[in-house]
């Protein structure tokens, strides 16, 4: 059995400029492969908010695999209601079908970013309780038993993306991405964006050099295979606004603001906001690529008050599944502090206490962006991952 691994995204992020731009995008790595498709629209589309191209996979190379059981081509094009997401690439337009159907792209040996965007409305002669459906790639489940009416409803959003990272073999290679609809009456599936971008090598995974990321509570390294494919949970901008996908390191992640939703209350009550936006950034501890600047410019402390900082955590929560392996990884940056010993703080992720962290003494001073990767697995009676930050400061980013 093929292991997956759902890396709870964890970025705690530093403070984003309001003002960046599409143009302001930070591209210290450049993808070998860097696929857009906007499912059931043909030609090609600017998306307004980031200036990329999205392909319609309409009489394209992309054109997908379906067939029903008796050989005939099934899929149906749409477009969604008029909503405020209508106009926004990819969710112009959706393919959906009551059968199977099968995309299928060339791509070079290496790890790739997998996204799939979906806007679950009310197509025309598709109920939208019937959107039931697995996806598949590589060998990989990346979505067993996906209910978007569910997901979507749960989640307040009309418009929601999921991100797997995964590894290709073996030069280039075909990789199918299947849709799969669940065997109910009138079940279908539906798709609106397909994006597949390939990052540095061992960005997320092991590399051979090293033993892996700390496993909470057992004492040992969890090494990240090749053969692992992993799902985005949470990525997290601590302490400031979002940064946008054209605002990454050329990769086009996502990073989350408003950390405040979750963090506990008692944290709220006692936290601060720490930026440093003119602070000259020294990479060599990570390379520059791992995230965006402003990840490190920015973060989250307790006040300065020292019985608040004796007594007090900082706790963010964040529920996810239990009985699977997260990987935490958590991006630091000191921006006041130039001694080693100044500032120390315990880490706790899942209640376990893992780490006494020293971010001068980590990164070797002040202005040196880092992180730490941690594996927990949480036991069925918990609900959600904890984590804890004793003292003084908190990491700048939090990502899966």
């Amino acid at each position: 059995m093929i292991p997956v691994l759902a890396p709870l995204c964890l970025c705690l992020l530093f403070h984003i400029v309001a003002q960046l731009v599409a143009g302001d995008s930070q591209l210290v790595y450049t993808p070998v492969e860097d696929i857009t498709i906007a499912c059931g629209d043909s030609g090609t589309q600017i998306s307004k908010f980031d200036n990329r191209t999205w392909n319609g996979d309409i009489n394209s190379e992309f054109f997908p695999l379906e067939q029903d059981q008796v050989g005939n081509n099934t899929s149906q094009v749409r477009k969604p209601p008029s909503s405020s997401f209508t106009g926004r690439v990819p969710y112009t337009t959706a393919r959906l079908s009551h059968s199977e159907f099968t995309y299928t792209f060339t791509l070079t040996t290496g790890q790739k970013f997998i996204r799939l965007y979906f806007y679950h409305a009310s197509y025309a002669d598709f109920d939208r309780s019937k959107a039931l459906f697995s996806v598949k790639a590589g060998g990989y489940t990346l979505l067993p038993d996906f209910n978007a009416s569910a997901t979507v409803d749960a989640s307040g959003v009309e418009t929601i993306y999921k991100e797997f990272c995964l590894n290709i073999y073996g030069g280039d290679q075909s990789l199918n991405i299947t849709f799969i609809p669940s065997k109910a009456e009138q079940a279908y599936a539906f798709i609106n964006g397909i994006e597949i971008v390939s990052m540095p090598t061992y960005l997320y995974y092991t590399a051979p050099q090293s033993d892996g990321a700390a496993y909470i509570g057992g004492g040992v390294k969890f090494p990240i295979g090749e053969n692992t494919a992993m799902e985005m949970f949470h990525r997290i901008n601590i302490g400031g606004s979002p940064v946008s996908s054209n605002q990454d390191t050329g990769m086009y992640r996502n990073w989350d603001g408003e950390d405040e939703t979750y963090l506990d209350e008692s944290s709220r009550n006692i936290t601060v906001s720490l930026s440093n936006p003119s602070i000259q950034l020294k990479f060599g501890r990570i390379p520059e690529y791992s995230a965006p600047k402003e990840v490190y410019k920015t973060g989250r402390s307790i006040d300065t008050n020292k019985t608040n900082n004796r007594s007090y955590n900082l706790t963010w929560e964040f529920h996810v599944d239990s009985n699977y392996p997260y990987l935490v990884r958590l991006h630091f940056c000191e921006l006041e502090i130039f001694k080693i010993g100044e500032r120390t703080f315990v880490i706790y992720i899942g209640n376990q206490a893992n780490d006494t962290a020293d971010i001068v003494g980590w990164s070797g001073g002040n202005g040196i962006p880092v992180y730490r990767d941690y594996v927990v697995v949480l036991p069925n009676q918990e609900a959600e991952s904890k984590s804890i930050y004793h003292t003084a400061s908190i990491p700048d980013g939090l990502d899966d």
